[in-house]
């Protein structure tokens, strides 16, 4: 798992891997704290919209000073523009409690996680995160499937995990120390049948649906159960994960 944790010693997003970030990252690595947080200052001048850089330089600034950890793990490989727009995020507000003095006086340091939006690796990290007593909380993961899978572990290890997008409704049910930032699949479910029944004016409806994806399954119950609150109708349901699926004979 080392490869996939780094607080600034592993550059795990390769769509920015500059030699200097490397050279930042080597140097995090040794312990000199100073030059690291210099050669990704001189990264950020020519990527400055470079989330992992900021956050590395946030915590060499911190270096051996005691402060709070947070784990923040993205789906580095399988979707980059996502883990982009979330570390974005936590750099960013990162950046701003540390600048204005940190939390009773210490910073926050930022632990990043690549969980590749795989249930099977996400669930590994919340292992490892849950046997770092360093770690306060966790901000992820991206996709719900694999937020699902993390969460049992954070749950029984009463580690607190925040996921800024799952939406399935599964979530809701998972424990007290599972959070989220957006709103379940019932309201965007319910508004879809809504939508469908007096914008629409369709009362019978299909559903296509990807039954190996938490969250396309979680849309489907919601909606199906809506339209049927309001006497609708769905007359039939296709699962586009069957090997067997055809788009022209559903359609």
């Amino acid at each position: 798992m080392a490869n996939k944790i780094s607080e600034g010693e592993e550059i795990l997003l390769g769509s920015n891997h500059s030699t200097q970030k490397q050279a930042g990252a080597d140097a995090y690595g040794r312990g000199n704290y100073s030059q690291a947080a210099s050669m990704w200052e001189t990264t950020l001048e020519q990527q400055r919209n470079d989330p992992e850089t900021l956050i590395y330089l946030n915590n060499a600034r911190i270096g051996e000073d005691a402060a709070y950890s947070i784990a923040v793990p993205v789906p580095g490989d399988a979707e980059i523009n996502v883990a982009q727009e979330i570390l974005r995020g936590a750099a960013q507000a990162q950046f701003q409690i540390n600048s204005s003095g940190g939390l009773n006086g210490k910073p926050i340091k930022l632990i990043v996680a690549n969980d590749r939006n795989n249930p099977e690796v996400a669930q590994k990290l919340a292992q490892e995160f849950s046997q770092n007593p360093e770690i306060l909380g966790v901000i992820g993961h991206f996709s719900s499937n694999v937020t699902l899978e993390a969460a049992r572990v954070y749950q029984a290890e009463e580690l607190v995990v925040i996921s800024p997008t799952s939406s399935s409704v599964a979530l809701s049910n998972v424990g007290s120390h599972v959070f989220r930032t957006v709103s379940s699949d019932c309201m965007s479910g319910n508004a879809l049948a809504s939508y469908s029944i007096d914008k629409i004016e369709s009362d019978n409806v299909a559903v296509l649906f990807n039954s190996a994806s938490s969250y396309s399954t979680s849309m489907r119950d919601v909606f199906k159960t809506s339209i049927e609150e309001q006497d609708g109708t769905v007359v039939a349901e296709f699962n586009f994960s069957q090997p067997d699926f055809n788009i022209v004979n559903a359609l």
